[in-house]
């Protein structure tokens, strides 16, 4: 078990690293972008850590997931201040916050129900 806690570790590491990175990818390509070419490969290579019957794949699939998995949460904040207007900025990105931390919040007792 100590394996996998030094896994989460790094691989929270490299996702932290990814959200910084992510700002460079919507300078060039766009926040709509972004977020499209970030969560789409980031969720397929989730399903494929479940389907895998290696350790090895599972955790090559874990960390490539990681490396991208937070670049969205940047772009989308950024595309979020580009259309709202600047009064209503600070509470648009509050409410999509929040809206966030409620899924991630509700995710675990739901999980745990249907298990």
């Amino acid at each position: 078990m100590d394996s996998v806690g030094g896994l989460l570790f790094i691989c929270n590491i490299v996702g932290g690293i990814s959200g910084v990175v992510s700002s460079k990818l919507v300078a060039k390509i766009g926040a709509m972008a972004t977020m499209i070419f970030t969560h789409l490969p980031s969720n397929v290579l989730l399903m494929f850590v479940a389907l895998t019957g290696n350790a090895n794949w599972a955790v090559f699939f874990i960390m490539a997931r990681f490396c991208i998995s937070q670049m969205d949460v940047p772009a989308r904040q950024t595309y979020v201040s580009m259309v709202v207007s600047a009064e209503e900025r600070s509470a648009a990105n509050g409410i999509t916050n929040i809206a966030r931390s409620v899924g991630v919040a509700l995710a675990f007792p739901i999980a745990g129900f249907l298990w």
